[in-house]
């Protein structure tokens, strides 16, 4: 069939899938592959500096070769959505082609409930086309429907298959690779997976050092442990080697952060959204389907508000407020990450700042689903920040009184907010997290509750040491679960109830999740100051100095730091 031949079916792939299901010509087979709510848009851009894959696959056409080429670049860019487009392009380039279903069946719908069934339809197209592929193809073919019958671990033994058959094929290397990371122990060691996954990776980039497929994964598998240092080359590379892949303009922020260089984490970030602001503009695209988009919002909040950027994180957290879900993608789940993420974000800035009553205003519950786990998310946040400010204001008139309905208010909402647990389903990752969050904070709002008040000295440990637990428990997030650690949350209450060399514990204890923190070295100076040490206390405020350099005007630390130095000249 030729491309002029094809062009009166095409039009059929404009209409609903469900219009399609009589069709039998090859063609009609996209009807069943194309997501409802993709029908509309525009044929994709061919996109330049996006990655530097190339996988011969079995077709007629080199345009659509051109098309798998983008769409296997943009799966390593985590760019599922607009892959998605390339691969449908890639088939309608070329009807015949067994990869271009793979490629369908590799990206967005296999994240996304809502295209489940197109899915299904373009994995058993692959499998009846793979009659004519290579050897190879069969192989890719045959991982991707174990991937979608049982998952990344039953994928992992059919691409080490892959790579042992055709040792130079880097991409199922580095697919392997990604879906065989399993974490890290109690020691920060690797586990089996992990370490596995870190010395291929370390072998494939000697033989290609820009492949943005490895570079970008090693980047995901060092992140969760101790030594993501070891992925900064990666994070040098990724967006001088694909500077039009939005993710990976962002990915080097995820290293920064983690080495407490929060200005450049920011630059990264900022990079990105400029990148991707720009294609859902050009494009049309609802931000809800660029998870990256809310992503990198997100953790811009997070860095900016880490180095006293509160203007910045501010704008950011505005920027997601204002971001909308079309009426027909209420369901998806970019739109349940955007509940979660976009109610809070200008609470957690305000959080991050101290500003507890500043906090709970902006928490608005009755903006999000009536009954939602967002909304119960929402609730539970107002009365831990209605708590913490009047835990800092133990005297102020109904304090008690505060403290006893907010102290029931948040047991209340937490169990709400465990009962709305969803089924498998768009929303369980969002509602995860925010579960995880509210757990650890339920023990650390304890922990408060136990020791304001107490005589100066003593120091109850038993609800904070569960915090602590339940942080460690809690495993890698990116950004973290808490704008501020709940380590450091403990070491500001060590501090106010008169506790200063506890306090200093914890501190200490939040650096190591936190580095270089301004937040962390401010408590720390305070609590040599409480005792007299003013050498101790003089060092770390240079240390705050330091760290937030990049500051707000007029932060209140930098003028406590710089004035407590003038008035304490180290002799």
């Amino acid at each position: 069939m030729t491309f002029r031949t094809l062009l009166p079916c095409l039009a059929l792939v404009l209409t609903p899938v469900a219009a399609q299901e009589k069709g039998t010509c090859r063609c009609c087979e996209l009807g069943r592959v194309y997501a409802p709510y993709l029908t509309k848009l525009p044929v994709p851009q061919r996109r330049d500096n996006i990655g530097n894959s190339h996988l011969k696959i079995t077709t007629s056409s080199e345009r659509a070769q051109q098309w798998f080429d983008q769409g296997l670049n943009l799966l390593h860019a985590f760019w599922e959505f607009e892959a998605y487009r390339c691969f449908l392009q890639a088939a309608k380039e070329d009807p015949d082609c067994a990869m271009a279903y793979w490629g369908i069946c590799m990206s967005l719908p296999g994240k996304n409930i809502e295209a489940s069934e197109e899915r299904k339809a373009a994995l058993v197209s692959a499998q009846k086309l793979a009659v004519k592929a290579s050897d190879q193809e069969k192989l890719y073919i045959d991982m991707v429907a174990k991937l979608i019958r049982s998952g990344s671990s039953s994928a992992v033994p059919a691409l080490e298959k892959i790579t042992q058959q055709f040792p130079d094929d880097l991409d199922a290397l580095a697919f392997r690779c990604l879906w065989l990371r399993d974490g890290y122990n109690g020691a920060g060691k690797p586990n089996r997976g992990t370490q596995e996954a870190i010395t291929l990776l370390q072998a494939g980039l000697k033989k290609h050092p820009k492949h943005t497929g490895l570079n970008h994964y090693l980047i995901h598998v060092l992140e969760q442990g101790p030594d993501f240092e070891q992925a900064r080359s990666a994070a040098i590379a990724l967006p001088q080697t694909a500077p039009g892949a939005g993710h990976l303009v962002h990915m080097p922020g995820h290293i920064y952060y983690l080495a407490g260089e929060y200005e450049k984490a920011c630059a990264a970030f900022r990079a990105c959204h400029q990148v991707e602001s720009a294609y859902l503009t050009k494009e049309e695209i609802p931000a809800v389907d660029n998870n990256n988009y809310i992503h990198n919002l997100h953790y811009l909040v997070y860095a900016a508000a880490d180095q006293g950027r509160y203007k910045e994180a501010l704008n950011a957290a505005a920027i997601l407020a204002k971001t909308s879900v079309p009426k027909q993608r209420e369901k998806s789940q970019g739109a349940h990450r955007l509940h979660y993420v976009a109610s809070t974000a200008t609470a957690l800035v305000h959080m991050r700042a101290g500003h507890y009553d500043a906090a709970a205003a902006s928490l608005i519950p009755d903006s999000l689903p009536a009954g939602s786990g967002a909304r119960h998310y929402v609730l539970f946040l107002r009365s831990y920040c209605h708590l913490r400010h009047s835990l800092a204001l133990p005297n102020e008139p109904n304090s008690a009184e505060i403290l006893r309905r907010e102290k029931l208010a948040l047991s209340r909402h937490f169990k709400a907010l465990e009962s709305s647990n969803p089924p498998p389903s768009p929303e369980s990752q969002s509602w995860s997290l925010a579960y995880t969050a509210c757990k650890i904070l339920l023990s650390e709002s304890r922990a408060w509750l136990d020791n304001v008040g107490k005589e100066p000295g003593k120091f109850s440990e038993t609800w904070a040491k569960m915090a602590i637990r339940e942080f460690y428990r809690s495993g890698h997030a990116e950004p973290p679960l808490l704008i501020t650690p709940v380590s450091e949350s403990l070491g500001w209450l060590a501090l106010q109830t008169g506790n200063p060399k506890i306090a200093r514990e914890y501190f200490q204890e939040s650096l190591r999740f936190r580095r270089q923190c301004g937040h962390a070295y401010l408590g720390l100076a305070r609590s040599f100051a409480s005792e007299g040490d003013t050498r101790q206390a003089a060092h770390y405020y240079h240390k705050c100095i330091t760290a937030f350099a990049a500051a707000d005007t007029g932060l209140d630390a930098l003028a406590e730091a710089k004035q407590y130095i003038a008035d304490h000249p180290i002799k």
